[in-house]
């Protein structure tokens, strides 16, 4: 059975590593690779945050549409 609720993209814009917004596609399976201080531990941090808002109830409003 297919989830319906799950995050195909994640969009990150200046935060710690990245600078320049970017659009992160996500599948089933992802595998990040890259050298040191590259960002990879940036992408899972803003993850965090992202999904910890939504349990903890700190995002009052919130566009999920995806535009670039």
């Amino acid at each position: 059975m297919e989830n319906k609720f799950a995050i195909t993209a994640f969009y990150v814009e200046n935060f710690k590593a990245i600078r320049k917004g970017t659009w992160f596609e996500l599948n089933k399976l992802n595998v990040l690779t890259g050298a040191n201080s590259s960002g990879k531990s940036t992408l899972f941090n803003a993850m965090k945050i992202f999904t910890e808002g939504f349990v903890d109830g700190d995002f009052t409003l919130i566009n999920l549409s995806r535009r670039q």
